[in-house]
């Protein structure tokens, strides 16, 4: 208990929990742009990726290694990978969540970024991710990067079929 109270002694504590609800908002920010577009991962998911990125590069400050603290760091962007990794599927030939997958890796990105102070950096990077994600709602993407309308068909209602009648077998 008195080591908790020391950690609050001084500004480091303030600094600490600043950069914890900075990652969480931009996180968040991140998964408003992805929930209010109907993506499963959002404003929870992303928020929390950021905060825990964020608390493992504080943590990578603080930890005594013998040789190099970035290793908290590369384990987390393995570990984001393979939640990536889950969040991809294979769908009747086109492929979805990549976005999503490669959204949170660049929100892990942007919590390590915090936890090691770098404001300036993580406040471009989250600018230049949700402007990214935006880009696809703009009336020329489409247009833009070479896609052409598909008129989707909608199949007429099935045909109702007549119910199937008992046969009794002979006797």
């Amino acid at each position: 208990m008195i080591d908790f109270l020391q950690d609050l002694d001084g500004g480091q504590a303030v600094e600490e929990a600043l950069r914890l609800i900075a990652a969480l908002l931009m996180g968040g920010l991140v998964g408003w742009q992805r929930e209010r577009y109907g993506h499963e991962a959002g404003v929870r998911t992303f928020s929390l990726i950021a905060l825990g990125s964020c608390l493992f590069g504080i943590l990578s400050h603080h930890m005594a290694f013998p040789g190099d603290p970035g290793r908290i760091a590369a384990q987390v962007v393995s570990g984001i990978g393979f939640i990536g990794v889950g969040l991809i599927i294979k769908d009747h030939g086109s492929v979805k969540g990549l976005t999503t997958a490669a959204t949170l890796w660049a929100v892990a990105a942007v919590g390590l970024s915090i936890g090691y102070g770098l404001y300036y950096v993580a406040s471009l990077t989250t600018c230049l991710i949700v402007l990214t994600l935006f880009m696809r709602s703009l009336p020329q993407w489409d247009r833009f990067v070479g896609r052409h309308s598909v008129a989707h068909h909608v199949d007429p209602a099935p045909t109702p079929v007549a119910p199937i009648k008992k046969v009794r077998p002979p006797l």
